[in-house]
């Protein structure tokens, strides 16, 4: 596989750069490998259609998101991963297909995934992640459909040390949605005010979720511990 790459971005720590970072060439394979990260700036926006496996990396502290699709992305697999700490959020694609989001660890942002909007993604696999503690929801997809998410754990939670916003307000928020399935995902102690806002879906399995709501008196114990 990596002898067919035209790009491997290996081993590489970028601390300070230009306001963001862009991939906009049509059809590469890219892999983007252990400890690449994005910390201090804008994060890795993806242009284009490329083919990209993102493996074992930091998107932290970031202005904007930890990654941002632009007018298209498609044929992603995105796994192991930290994402933590983005101004706006995690990962943000409004508009694709072909999207494989497994086993990365999310905190804080105001969003752990955003898909779809006024444009639509398609064909979308959403599992084995970890969700801590964003400002409005772990999940926000709109207008989309062929999406499966499941085997995802989520909980609320403060900044480090037990101060700021205790969030988020909603679990997983999907609206205006077709063909998905939503299952056996865990929210103990989930949300502060609904684990689930749903709009308009039509054709979609959505059972088997185990949950509970909390409030401002909750303490995980273990942001206490930095």
């Amino acid at each position: 596989m990596i002898d067919n790459c035209d790009v491997i971005a290996k081993d590489i720590a970028i601390r300070i750069k230009p306001k963001k970072e862009i991939l906009d060439n049509n059809y590469i394979n890219y892999i983007i490998t252990p400890n690449f990260k994005y910390w201090f700036v804008k994060g890795l926006v993806l242009h284009a259609r490329p083919f990209i496996f993102i493996l074992d990396n930091w998107f932290s502290y970031n202005e904007g998101y930890g990654i941002k699709g632009g007018n298209v992305v498609a044929s992603l697999s995105i796994t192991s991963n930290r994402v933590e700490w983005n101004k706006l959020g995690g990962f943000n694609f409004p508009f694709g297909d072909s999207l494989n989001i497994t086993s990365n660890f999310f905190d804080r942002g105001n969003y752990s995934i955003e898909l779809g909007g006024e444009k639509s993604i398609s064909l979308v696999t959403i599992t084995s992640n970890i969700f801590r503690r964003p400002i409005e929801a772990y999940l926000k997809i709109i207008n989309s459909k062929n999406i499966t998410i499941t085997s995802n754990s989520a909980r609320v939670g403060r900044n480090d040390g037990g101060g700021g916003i205790l969030g988020p307000n909603y679990g997983f928020i999907i609206k205006e949605c077709d063909s998905c399935i939503i299952k056996n995902n865990t929210l103990k102690e989930g949300a502060l005010k609904e684990l689930f806002v749903l709009n308009d879906n039509k054709d979609s399995i959505i059972e088997d979720n185990i949950g509970s709501i909390t409030d401002e008196s909750f303490n995980t114990g273990s942001e206490l511990l930095n």
